[in-house]
């Protein structure tokens, strides 16, 4: 059980209400996409890296059907 944690100008809170309020800001911060490239840019990087695929034809799949 968390028994405080601090807020945003660095009080302590020990009260449940505040307690998940900042648990919950926390975790939507850190989840939060600050992805700002552009479709051209991610291509460009993916591209250059050479990820390997599978092909219907050399995967176990079509021994199924």
């Amino acid at each position: 059980m968390v028994s405080s944690l601090k807020d945003t100008s660095g009080a302590h809170r020990f009260e449940n209400k505040y307690i998940n309020q900042i648990m919950k800001q926390y975790y939507q911060n850190l989840y939060l996409s600050q992805c700002h490239s552009t479709e051209q840019r991610i291509n460009f990087f993916l591209n250059k890296i050479g990820l390997p695929s599978l092909t219907f034809s050399n995967s176990s799949l079509h021994k199924v059907f």
